[in-house]
């Protein structure tokens, strides 16, 4: 997901995570003959195959630190409510956002 994120950041088109890790994967295996077939955005424009995927790895291995974290805060959020006994029973209800709030509130 880290990947198609930041490939999706990266390339103009990629706006699917898993279409944009499937091109991460092919432009890879394809060292980079496939470069040419892909939209760059503007701000990244002119740079070299090694040099792009210098930067998707990169923001990849951030994106990932935040999807950790935010995975780390919810389920802190979920505990808390759980211990308060304030956990609503019908989990399609749940507020993600505020549990998330609440999970980074308890870890600080």
């Amino acid at each position: 997901m880290a990947i198609g994120m930041a490939m999706g950041c990266i390339f103009c088109g990629l706006e699917d995570f898993n279409d944009a890790f499937d091109a991460y994967l092919k432009l890879k295996d394809s060292d980079g003959e496939f470069f040419d077939e892909l939209t760059l955005w503007e701000p990244v424009d002119g740079k070299s195959f090694e040099q792009v995927i210098d930067i998707v790895e990169d923001m990849a291995f951030s994106n990932n630190q935040t999807l950790r974290q935010l995975a780390d805060a919810i389920k802190a959020g979920l505990i808390a409510k759980a211990i308060d006994c304030t956990l609503d029973s019908d989990f399609n209800n749940l507020d993600m956002v505020a549990i998330a709030e609440e999970g980074y509130r308890t870890e600080s």
